[in-house]
């Protein structure tokens, strides 16, 4: 009697066991390389040895420092050799100069400021691989200005901040000087990224412009950095740029706008300025105050190769908990709770596999071995 119970828990407890054991075998070893949740870089598995080129939106910037995620890496996995690659035509970096770029297979993976187009999907079907977006981060848009509208240059004006739809009056050129504002008397120049061949201008035209063009008078630039330095020299200067390089700025002197989406609320300023130190002001952002934020992503191409591994790899780095804390320091808003270890909760180790699947294994046997038994002495 007493085996005939063991006999029938084994059944009951095999069959589970010897499911689960096959659905995290098909997940660890026989599917395309998965983007999972790990502790710390150094955890990542399946990282390529090979060199990678990557590029794309320049709001990444702030990553590619070499003190941080870079040198990481590398003492991590020293054969993940990671390049930056420009545009070989010359052509300003951004988001989709790297994702054109990726679909000529001229990059291994690109990061981006904006979700992907039904058309660009398209191109890569065509070429027989898939675009997958991975969201790493959230990001803010900061606008800044010439150092001196908020200094007592000009007394007598006041220039608290703005609201979005005071900003789009701006970038339209229906307002043209900042004492219409509560500046200065003093002319408006609009400084900005071209949005042929970045996500960040885009942003800008859709979520403050309302899909209006920029003012025919706008300053286009070839990146952040040219920006900045233009608003910093330039009086009545305005400028718009990703919040980790607006307000980690240590050099250039600008002034980073506080902005409200309805002029009845509270200007909210996007980052924290002191005497030592400037860096973005997170809270802002976690709490939702912030009326301008966006995901950001690293696009990887599914081709069943390399290409497929590095992008896997690199997300999988970004999203670990080291790899969020590090995202944190950089002035981006982390999506992980980097307080936690989700790995050792989701995923099972090889040993525990393989020893659940042979317990299935034996489990069903036993089963087997009972109806057996039960039907050839029906009388037990």
């Amino acid at each position: 009697m007493l085996q005939t119970i063991i006999n029938v828990l084994l059944f009951v407890i095999g069959i589970p066991a010897a499911i689960l054991a096959a659905v995290q075998l098909d997940r660890q070893y026989l599917r395309p390389p998965s983007i999972q949740i790990y502790s710390k870089l150094a955890e990542v598995p399946h990282v390529p040895n090979m060199p990678v080129k990557y590029g794309g939106s320049t709001s990444f910037a702030p990553l590619r420092e070499p003190h941080d995620m870079f040198e990481r890496i590398q003492q991590s996995h020293p054969g993940f050799k990671l390049q930056y690659t420009k545009p070989i035509d010359e052509s300003p970096p951004g988001t989709n100069t790297g994702i054109r770029m990726l679909l000529d297979n001229s990059l291994t993976f690109a990061e981006a400021s904006r979700t992907l187009e039904p058309y660009e999907y398209d191109e890569a079907n065509a070429q027989n691989f898939r675009l997958e977006q991975h969201q790493v981060a959230y990001d803010g848009i900061v606008f800044y200005v010439n150092r001196d509208l908020h200094l007592a240059k000009y007394p007598n004006t006041q220039l608290p901040g703005l609201t979005i739809s005071t900003l789009k009056e701006i970038l339209t050129g229906k307002i043209t000087n900042w004492k219409d504002v509560g500046g200065p008397e003093l002319e408006i120049v609009i400084v900005s990224r071209n949005p042929k061949y970045g996500g960040t201008p885009e942003f800008v035209k859709e979520k403050v412009m309302g899909g209006e063009n920029f003012a025919k008078s706008v300053s286009f630039k070839d990146d952040t950095t040219e920006s900045i330095r233009s608003v910093a020299k330039t009086p009545g200067g305005i400028g718009y740029a990703t919040a980790s390089e607006v307000c980690n700025q240590r050099t250039v002197h600008i002034y980073s706008l506080p902005i409200v989406k309805d002029a009845k609320q509270n200007f909210v300023p996007p980052c924290v300025e002191d005497k030592s130190t400037n860096y973005v002001n997170l809270n802002v952002f976690y709490n939702g105050d912030y009326p301008l934020t966006r995901p950001m992503f690293v696009i990887i191409k599914r081709d069943g190769g390399l290409n497929e591994k590095a992008g896997v790899a690199y997300v999988n780095m970004l999203l670990s908990n080291e790899g969020q804390k590090i995202i944190k320091g950089a002035g981006m808003v982390p999506i992980v709770d980097i307080d936690s270890n989700l790995l050792s909760q989701l995923w099972l180790p090889a040993s525990v596999i393989i020893l659940m699947g042979i317990g299935g294994i034996v489990a069903i046997i036993l089963g087997i071995r009972l109806v057996i038994i039960r039907r050839s002495n029906p009388r037990e």
